[in-house]
């Protein structure tokens, strides 16, 4: 089965930036935890191996700073002479599960290096050890990743999985509260679903998942994540963005998402789609956490399902402007199957 896409052309102005999923495109960042230019300065000089994974430099001096880009690091090269550094190390292991941290350090601690489980590494090492040990570094973290991502994601869309999606979006929320940014939940449901899977069975099916979850990953920002929620529900958990943008998206994607066919030997199909929003700090519980979003996503998106002219229905708004249509006729022949 192959999905035909619209032949329009789509003008730059109009898209959002691509986020990945595929495991060529995880960058990984050394991380920097040094005062010292030296150490800044023998890194900038190796040639990181890059054939399973790309490389990049970070200094950070806060700690603190390190929930704001948790997925990224490959590496730790932390000072072994950081005061109270088991602290900082176990702060580090909560943080950034998958880095392997490195000590910097002329002698090595024993009793550090085992209780944290970390690698020393002396900075005044060759220019070859020094690339030898943060290759393989990196090698290890690569394969933590590899291992991580096969727990996180669904098996038929290769996006996220329900348990993933409600951990990133109970963080997600909790920067919200710090940093007072807006978070929007949205729940895309694929309508007919029963009778899809009746008519055609659920290997079409699941390679229209499939292929409507790569639509939806191409169309969302690198910060975003896609997740599948239910049998065919889709979880889009936009970051920095307000209902009001959330919904343009959302109308965007679901007129893409029409015009596509899915072909069953000489048989197409098209889908129809509706959708709910809920936005934080926007909904009226303002201690909600991820499940609750997403229950104010769904009430919304059954809405939706009741209307005949309303697609997309945001949480605690009335009907929303310029909406999609949904097909009354096609819908009223559908009701004996629902």
């Amino acid at each position: 089965m192959n999905a035909q896409y619209p032949q329009e052309p789509h003008h730059p102005s109009d898209a959002l930036p691509t986020r990945g999923t595929r495991e060529s495109e995880y960058q990984q960042t050394a991380l920097i935890l040094s005062d010292s230019t030296q150490v800044a300065q023998q890194v900038g000089q190796l040639q990181l191996d890059t054939s399973t994974h790309q490389a990049a430099l970070r200094e950070v001096s806060d700690w603190q700073h390190l929930e704001l880009a948790r997925e990224t690091y490959g590496v730790a090269l932390i000072d072994a002479s950081t005061p109270d550094l088991m602290t900082h190390l176990q702060s580090l292991e909560k943080q950034l599960p998958l880095v392997s941290p490195i000590l910097l350090s002329p002698t090595p601690n024993q009793d550090t290096t085992m209780a944290a489980n970390v690698d020393w590494l002396n900075p005044d090492a060759s220019q070859a050890e020094w690339q030898s040990r943060l290759n393989r570094a990196m090698a290890l973290s690569h394969t933590r990743h590899q291992l991580n991502c096969a727990h996180m994601r669904d098996e038929i869309g290769q996006v996220y999985n329900y348990r993933y999606f409600i951990k990133r979006l109970n963080e997600t929320i909790a920067l919200s509260r710090r940093h007072h940014m807006p978070v929007s939940c949205i729940v895309l449901d694929i309508a007919f679903y029963r009778v899809l899977v009746d008519s055609y069975g659920y290997g079409f099916v699941s390679d229209l998942l499939g292929q409507v979850a790569e639509c939806v990953v191409r169309t969302v920002r690198e910060e975003d994540m896609v997740a599948r929620l239910g049998d065919s529900e889709i979880g889009i958990l936009l970051m920095h963005s307000p209902a009001e943008g959330a919904r343009e998206m959302t109308k965007r994607l679901i007129r893409e998402l029409e015009s596509l066919s899915f072909y069953n030997g000489d048989q197409v199909e098209h889908i129809h789609l509706c959708a709910g929003i809920a936005s934080y700090p926007m909904v009226s519980d303002m201690n909600v956490n991820a499940d609750g979003l997403i229950r104010y996503a769904r009430h919304a998106l059954h809405q939706a399902r009741l209307r005949d002219d309303e697609a997309v229905m945001e949480e605690g708004s009335q009907a929303t402007a310029a909406p999609q249509i949904i097909n009354v006729e096609i819908f009223n022949s559908m009701r004996p199957f629902i």
